[in-house]
């Protein structure tokens, strides 16, 4: 008999993204450089937050008694209590108590078998939501940021997916399902189904407390079709001097431009070079966070200490962009030893290419007199990284995102 994938050391994903820079498809450059970091979920049009909220839940005692998801409405939730989420389960007092364990596990160590009797309870959540009508013809994706231990996702009934990993974010693209072309703006129902205990808890086990459940935010995000900013990688590199640092950023694409290279890649190559699509980066900065009122309050007004629009994108050499297939993963039988994004450290300067990804746009430079970072003054920059494409009113905005440089 096949064993569930929760207990099938072979399988810790289906129809999972690889991992990435945390994305939030912001709407301009003023929307980042205003945003509050306390702010997970930060407003736009293109993000849709699920979470804080309640959430319909039933807790079976055990995989046998969880329930099944049976057609377009999911999960038959009729008589269910509801959950706020996110929250561990043992902290809402629901099921059982929170276990503290430090060298030992929760469990009869028998890799990679666990519990399925009453030891290992079985969350069932579900909320619908409507996307924007904005977001029709876009890609859609969505994030559950913290599931532990495993858990199934479905949307109006489909499989969406499956994940493990309690600590890093689970994400899947959703846009045959809620957003492609030619659909209209309609409620739909998320059903997400978590184990307590998986196989790769055999893996996670620390001097920790085991809990269980949706333990952190989740939301849907927007990207434009035809090219969006997938991922990106930052180095700096410091000289003993401290009189400067030399910065490169490496930015991964995606879109339909790029899967068009999996038929024909001289036209993708063609398309890209006459589409006049352009990757603009800028550093704002320094500014110091060492205070609780920080995170609350705007990001502090800074002047811009560099920016540039990077060489144009281009399809990667080192890529046989044949062997992806439409998402932008290996095709059906390739070798997977080339990680889609696996991150290799290929120049002088240390730049963390994003090799796998087809598409790539890359830039640097060397900064005079930075305000460096260190434990007594954590001095940071923001980095915004933009795509933009010729406009009939000069420019438009397509994607932008942001993480912070030190």
């Amino acid at each position: 008999k096949p064993r569930e994938r929760w207990a099938d050391e072979a399988c810790f994903e289906v129809n999972r993204e690889r991992m990435h820079v945390p994305l939030r498809a912001y709407e301009s450059r003023a929307a980042v450089l205003g945003r509050r970091l306390c702010d997970e979920l930060p407003a736009g049009p293109w993000l849709l937050a699920l979470t804080p909220a309640r959430w319909s839940f039933s807790l079976a005692s055990k995989p046998a008694d969880a329930p099944s998801v049976s057609g377009p409405g999911g999960f038959d939730a009729a008589g269910w209590g509801d959950l706020q989420v996110p929250c561990s389960w043992e902290v809402a007092g629901v099921g059982s108590k929170p276990v503290y364990l430090n060298e030992r596990y929760p469990f009869k160590l028998d890799p990679p078998r666990v519990p399925t009797d009453e030891r290992n309870e079985v969350g069932s959540y579900q909320v619908s939501f409507t996307l924007p009508a904005r977001w029709i013809g876009r890609r859609s994706y969505l994030v559950l940021d913290g599931l532990g231990s495993a858990a199934t996702v479905w949307i109006d009934g489909a499989e969406v997916g499956y994940s493990q990993d309690s600590r890093l974010p689970a994400e899947f693209e959703v846009t045959k399902l809620v957003s492609a072309e030619g659909m209209s703006a309609s409620e739909h129902v998320l059903s997400v189904q978590v184990v307590r205990y998986s196989d790769g808890s055999y893996l996670e086990d620390q001097d920790q407390w085991w809990l269980s459940g949706i333990q952190r935010h989740c939301f849907l995000y927007s990207k434009p079709a035809r090219l969006a900013i997938r991922d990106f990688a930052v180095s700096t590199t410091v000289p003993p001097s401290g009189a400067t640092a030399d910065f490169s950023l490496d930015v991964a694409l995606a879109g339909s431009i790029v899967d068009a290279a999996a038929t024909d890649t001289a036209a993708a190559a063609k398309a890209f070079s006459e589409s006049g699509l352009a990757v603009r980066a800028s550093l704002h900065g320094p500014f110091r966070l060492g205070r609780q009122q920080d995170l609350e309050a705007p990001l502090p007004a800074c002047s811009e200490a560099w920016a540039a629009t990077l060489a144009p994108p281009t399809l990667a050499e080192d890529v046989d962009v044949a062997r992806l297939s439409a998402v932008g993963r290996p095709a059906p039988g390739a070798d997977d030893a080339d990680p889609h994004h696996a991150l290799l450290d290929d120049d002088a300067h240390g730049l963390m290419s994003l090799r796998g990804c087809p598409a790539r746009a890359r830039g640097g430079a060397t900064l005079e007199a930075p305000a460096l970072w260190s434990a007594e003054e954590p001095n940071l920059y923001s980095l915004v990284v933009e795509l933009v494409a010729p406009g009939s009113g000069g420019e438009d905005v397509l994607d932008v995102e942001t993480c912070l440089v030190g």
